[in-house]
């Protein structure tokens, strides 16, 4: 339960890693309130059939893990390579700019049409977000002396899981009230928040870069220390599999009209499912 003690070498204590959590927790709680939001809105769509509903969702969480997991292996090249605070601005403004195309689905009478800018939304969105997190996580030892490094991943994972409790609960919440356009006018606030953070942001050093290689033996080099590493590549695949293959969250829609809690109801077991990952940040 130390987590909170701000000591004198706690990076709380540091104007640059402050930035560095507020942008974290903006940008986290824009996300979910956008991914939330979607998800509620493709239900809304194709509700009339529970199949076609259930497919649809499903589709929304593919259409944002195959372009993360494809490219966060080249996102963790580009971040080695280049400016990490560069990359995380330009990683939130093309998000910014996606969560703006969510308010065409207004104008737009076909059903197909909609899903189909919302798909493609997701798709962005989840290109976008593998290089803010690859940046991002190396940002960390930018602004940060080593001595710090373990506590601040502790204050980084703790306001991380609770802003991806509080940010569901919220959008539901905002749906409830007014529908998704304000959740998305919400999201897309935030998300000039969470820039405006990291642009603020001073490192302190930088980071020393290795010598330029090619891409692909980059990749190989990452691979082959991930396969070299077997108790990183137990808890990695384990978390894969429960991801991919273990979770019902995308039919949480469904279940939500089935208990007749509207989308307060759906924000809410949505954010149930991190609530777990909070009380063992605190408690670790």
């Amino acid at each position: 339960m130390h987590l909170f003690q701000t000591d004198d070498d706690s990076p709380m204590r540091l104007p640059a890693f402050r930035l560095y959590v507020g942008a974290l927790v903006l940008g986290t709680l824009a996300i979910q309130i956008q991914t939330v939001t979607i998800a509620w809105q493709v239900f809304d769509i194709t509700k009339s059939n529970h199949a076609n509903a259930a497919l649809a969702l499903g589709a929304v969480g593919l259409a944002e893990v195959i372009p993360f997991v494809s490219s966060v292996l080249f996102a963790g090249h580009v971040a080695d390579k280049n400016n990490r605070r560069f990359i995380a601005c330009t990683s939130l403004t093309v998000m910014l700019l996606l969560s703006l195309l969510l308010f065409l689905p207004s104008l737009i009478a076909t059903s197909w049409l909609k899903l189909c800018l919302l798909y493609g939304v997701v798709i962005g969105g989840g290109l976008a977000r593998s290089f803010l997190t690859t940046a991002r996580q190396a940002m960390i030892a930018e602004i940060l002396q080593r001595s710090q490094i373990p506590s601040a991943v502790r204050w980084r994972n703790t306001l991380f899981e609770l802003s991806s409790v509080i940010g569901p609960g919220f959008a539901g919440l905002l749906i409830w009230l007014n529908g998704e356009y304000l959740a998305y006018s919400v999201s897309s606030i935030l998300f000039i928040a969470a820039l405006l953070n990291n642009l603020s942001i001073k490192t302190s050093h930088e980071l020393q870069s290795r010598q330029p290689e090619p891409i692909l033996q980059s990749l190989r080099t990452g691979i082959h220390f991930m396969l070299s590493q077997r108790a990183m590549l137990g808890a990695f695949t384990l978390d894969l599999f429960a991801v991919l293959f273990g979770g019902a969250v995308a039919l949480l829609p469904i279940f939500a009209e089935m208990l007749n809690v509207g989308p307060l109801g759906f924000g809410l077991l949505r954010a149930a499912t991190s609530c777990g990952a909070v009380i063992m940040s605190i408690y670790l």
